[in-house]
């Protein structure tokens, strides 16, 4: 009987702050990219998605902010920033980020170039994030669903002018060498078995 890649176990929302530019950055340079480029999942049980909204309001409930409105977390003010995350730290959630750039300037991964995209550098980020999340609602599995396989279902808030189908490919291409043996990067690994691109969804933020 074949799995159902639809029956997912967890959800994880993706997003990101900042571009992956590495040829002028800033402060560097003065008409680079962004500094940073910051890419964060929050990562939850399945059966928590229709909480969403309710604790989302409840947020905005405690803030003071128009029920209507995206909460940025850059527009906000210090002590509001402090009680969102307050908020946040109460909710069955867990939240990872991976945090790069100006070190970066000027690099190239010629083995993720050989990957056809035209972001390699934000597709591989996000296998480093990927990495992180995989490897956790692994480890969760025995806990929350008694050692039964679940999959992630992946949200990205939409990027303007990235492909993602590119990045939907790279995690394909990623688990035929994983399952060849062949990762060129094994410190850690995605688990690509909590994958599929049938669960792979971009949307509006």
């Amino acid at each position: 009987m074949n799995e159902n890649p639809l029956d997912y176990g967890y959800i994880a929302y993706v997003d990101e702050a900042g571009d992956p530019n590495l040829a002028k950055v800033r402060p560097i340079d003065e008409n680079g990219g962004t500094e940073w480029i910051v890419l964060s999942a929050v990562v939850m049980r399945s059966k928590w998605e229709h909480d969403l909204p309710v604790w989302l309001d409840a947020i905005r409930d405690d803030l003071g902010l128009d029920k209507s409105g995206a909460i940025h977390f850059r527009n906000l003010s210090p002590t509001r920033r402090l009680a969102v995350a307050q908020k946040l730290a109460t909710l069955p959630v867990r939240a990872f980020a991976v945090c790069s750039k100006k070190n970066m300037r000027g690099y190239r991964n010629k083995k993720a170039e050989k990957v056809p995209s035209q972001e390699w550098f934000y597709n591989w980020c996000i296998r480093l994030l990927l990495e992180r999340v995989t490897g956790f609602c692994d480890s969760r599995c025995a806990l929350d669903y008694d050692g039964a396989a679940k999959k992630i279902k992946i949200e990205f808030s939409r990027r303007g002018g990235h492909r993602y189908s590119q990045t939907n490919a790279y995690t394909l291409y990623l688990r035929h060498q994983e399952k060849a043996g062949s990762l060129y990067l094994n410190k850690r690994q995605i688990i690509t078995d909590m994958l599929s691109t049938d669960i792979m969804e971009h949307h509006p933020h």
